[in-house]
């Protein structure tokens, strides 16, 4: 970071801030810098969906809290509603903007206390950009795009009526360069920079060092492409990458073995002490990875979920092989 000749400023040293939490993905820092723009003070931290309930515990004083890109586990929504409804009676303003399905039994109308943007379809940055861009500059739609993208989210009408207002070879290119640099970033400080740059109007590849760091990840995963074609092995209709040895490439290297085998769903299995780390990828439209992996890990001691055709999971790992078999069966069917 000092490399970068930028300090990060202390943020929200007096009560009534605004705090934005988000994931630390493309999607999330988009999201993030987009609402930086709106609140230049803002605190923006990074989280996760499993540390989601821990991090409402912890919040009061709060004048305006966001809440980005973070999905809500099954069998925490009790909690976390818990925890946005006794936030926001202090009188806090929350906005729980999401794009991950939520679990099967919570409704939108049900997040009590919150102002909610949810649409499955689309990236958390393009709800972000749409539920604000009367107070947005017009060059915001850059950040959404790019969130969009990151997040195979870039089907959407909103977004296919932006990329023919553009160059959108221009538009891919930078998204790629953010994408690919944050496969090889674990710093959220460092992370934390990128957000604000962004958020001052500068595109990824006017990031000090991303693009160096962009062709970094991008040698590495092509180190992946040929792990994966050499190792995967097919069971079904799963193809299945094991003990992966590049940490943060887990979700690309199922795609490239669902792509190479021609399976229906790509599999990258991380065996870590007495748990297995799942990441599953799938280009069917007929199979729903949420949905299953929801019906399936519960059963198994576990928990998993996602989107529809991306989605993650933990197990235990004496599981694996009923885990391997049911998902088999679900398939099947």
């Amino acid at each position: 970071m000092e490399a970068l000749g930028i300090q990060v400023k202390e943020r929200n040293r007096e009560e009534g801030a605004t705090i934005v939490i988000t994931h630390g993905d493309g999607d999330g820092i988009c999201s993030g810098a987009l609402l930086k723009r709106l609140f230049p003070d803002c605190l923006v931290r990074f989280s996760r969906p499993k540390d989601l309930k821990g991090e409402l515990r912890r919040l009061e004083g709060v004048q305006n809290l966001f809440l980005c890109d973070l999905a809500i586990n099954e069998g925490d929504e009790q909690a976390i509603i818990e925890g946005i409804s006794r936030i926001a009676s202090s009188g806090t303003k929350v906005f729980f903007i999401d794009h991950h399905p939520l679990p099967p039994n919570l409704r939108v109308e049900g997040i009590l206390g919150a102002t909610v943007f949810h649409d499955v379809e689309a990236s958390t940055s393009e709800l972000v950009y749409k539920a604000f861009k009367d107070r947005l500059d017009p060059e915001g739609v850059f950040l959404a795009l790019y969130g969009a993208i990151a997040d195979y989210a870039d089907n959407t009408p909103f977004v296919t009526s932006e990329l023919t207002r553009w160059d959108k070879r221009i538009i891919y290119m930078e998204a790629a360069i953010l994408v690919e640099a944050l496969t090889q970033i674990r710093d959220p400080e460092y992370k934390l920079i990128i957000l604000e740059e962004l958020a001052q109007g500068k595109k990824p590849s006017e990031v000090p060092n991303l693009s160096f760091t962009a062709l970094e990840g991008l040698r590495k995963e092509y180190q992946v492409y040929e792990y994966v074609r050499k190792y995967v092995t097919v069971k079904g209709d799963l193809a299945i990458v094991s003990q992966l040895p590049f940490p943060g490439y887990s979700g690309k290297a199922a795609t490239y073995a669902a792509a190479i085998t021609g399976a229906k769903v790509g599999l990258v299995v991380n065996l870590r002490n007495d748990r297995a780390d799942l990441s599953l990828r799938t280009r069917s439209l007929f199979i729903d990875l949420n949905d299953l992996l929801r019906k399936i890990t519960r059963s198994l001691g576990g928990h998993g979920g996602g989107h529809h055709q991306a989605a993650s999971a933990q197990i235990p790992s004496e599981s694996l092989e009923g885990f391997l078999d049911l998902l088999n069966a679900f398939i099947k069917k």
